[in-house]
């Protein structure tokens, strides 16, 4: 290939870059604890290679910190109902804080009690609900995150918004091979695949949205206009209702469309609502002989026949944890429109020392 023709490829390592959003937030007047947390979130999901819930939120967490929208020293509190479940109240914290603090929650409940459920009001955004997960996952528990969000999906059958993105996520340890890790949007895609096709001048497939009518749309600033289409049709707004009832109801925090917009609210806070949960094994059956019939089960799918075009059958969050292996190698890759937004950041906060990136 000519070089002159051969495009320039960005990269930021990962450790740098979640240095680097950590510094940002101590700017902000976060203190370390926090922006680490915030940070570890983010750029987890960059290695995972989900990059929608990854830097890409930084500068819409920062513009809302900025803002006073986002309490930047909240006083989490952590109401326990009974051995087994708690209500918290986030302060209008930042998501992430306050999620981390419930699923910390959750896990001592269940070391206790066998499980440990929490339901979270008084929030904000709270990233990649995977990040949650993996936390029981090292504690070998099974973990829950569910969580509710402004509205951005039609319920089946209607044409205007009114439930968020609600993701379901799941984590269960296994033995010698890797954790299964399920995270997905009752959506079709996330809002975030909208975002970043918006940001890079990208248009969007047919079927993952509407438009502002209603309409089916192409183009990704008609859809953030618009609406989210549910996962697999009625059946993605059916779990999409469980996720609210979860994360909203039983905390009393707000629901569907009573959520206020994090990109075009800037008025008023969000009062989001999660539900966090650690269920621990030993209450059932022996931690290792689960362990062992997990790998078993992981090794027999591993080996089923992949269908023509397939190369082999993936476990829910396999493809996540070789993009992690990948790129912490390798580095996460920026597009030219992320690596400038970055600059704008480290510009603006005189950080320009402290973000380094790489040329391929």
């Amino acid at each position: 290939m000519n070089k002159k023709n051969k495009k320039t490829k960005y990269y930021v390592n990962g450790s740098n870059l979640k240095s680097f959003c950590c510094e940002i937030f101590k700017e902000l007047d976060l203190n370390e604890e926090n922006a680490n947390i915030i940070s570890d979130s983010l750029i987890e999901s960059n290695l995972r290679g989900v990059d929608t819930h990854g830097f890409t939120r930084l500068s819409i967490y920062v513009k809302r910190l900025e803002e006073g929208l986002i309490n930047k020293c909240p006083e989490i509190k952590i109401n326990q109902i009974t051995p087994s479940t708690a209500v918290a109240d986030g302060d209008n914290g930042p998501g992430q804080v306050v999620g981390t603090k419930a699923i910390e929650k959750a896990i001592s409940m269940a070391r206790k009690s066998g499980v440990g459920l929490v339901a979270v009001k008084h929030s904000n955004h709270f990233g990649a609900a995977a990040y949650y997960v993996q936390r029981a996952i090292k504690e070998d528990m099974i973990g829950i995150a569910f969580t509710n969000s402004e509205p951005s999906m039609i319920p089946f059958g209607g044409k205007k918004a009114f439930f968020g993105t609600n993701p379901i996520s799941v984590g269960i340890p296994a033995g010698k091979e890797l954790p299964i890790i399920v995270d997905m949007a009752t959506s079709k895609v996330t809002r975030g695949n909208i975002l970043m096709a918006s940001k890079n001048n990208l248009d969007i497939p047919e079927g993952w949205a509407v438009d502002k009518n209603g309409e089916p749309t192409t183009i990704a600033e008609n859809a953030l206009n618009g609406a989210l289409i549910p996962l697999a049709g009625p059946k993605g707004y059916c779990l999409a209702v469980i996720v609210e009832v979860f994360s909203s109801l039983l905390s009393s925090s707000s629901f569907g469309p009573h959520i206020n917009s994090m990109y075009n609210n800037f008025e008023n806070t969000q009062n989001v609502g999660h539900f966090l949960g650690a269920i621990d094994i030993s209450g059932f059956c022996s931690k290792e002989g689960f362990k062992v019939n997990i790998d078993k089960m992981i090794r027999e799918i591993k080996v089923v026949t992949p269908q023509r075009g397939f190369i082999e059958v993936y476990l829910p969050g396999e493809l996540e944890s070789r993009k992690k292996e990948n790129r912490l190698q390798n580095g996460i890759p920026l597009t030219q429109n992320e690596k400038y937004e970055l600059e704008e950041l480290a510009t603006k906060y005189n950080k320009e020392d402290k973000l380094i990136i790489n040329l391929r």
